[in-house]
């Protein structure tokens, strides 16, 4: 998914919202100040939570080659089997604990 967009989006929603702010008050149309205001609200959290969204989303992949070069140990998780750092102490998959007398890979 490109959040690209829907930040700009969100940038867009945030921007309009403004706009009828500031329209509703030479205009005296206080529902276009609730509009507006709503809007704001809606798209200010919109806009914040999208780059959040795409920090999580992210999938979690190691360089098993450049985990070597840095002198870290690489092993298998006991519960997922997925590969781990041996220094972590926990999976960064499922959570599990790991095993420190695990073979290194």
């Amino acid at each position: 998914m490109n959040y690209k967009y829907l930040f700009a989006l969100g940038i867009f929603a945030t921007s309009v919202s403004i706009i009828l702010i500031i329209l509703s008050i030479p205009l005296e149309l206080p529902i276009l100040l609730i509009i507006g205001i709503i809007l704001l609200v809606v798209s200010v959290i919109f806009t914040i939570s999208v780059p959040l969204i795409e920090m999580f989303s992210k999938d979690k992949v190691l360089d098993i080659e450049e985990l070597k070069k840095q002198g870290l140990t690489v092993i298998k998780c006991s519960n997922c089997m997925r590969i781990n750092v041996k220094e972590d102490i926990y999976c960064i998959y499922c959570g599990e604990k790991l095993d420190p007398d695990v073979q290194q890979l």
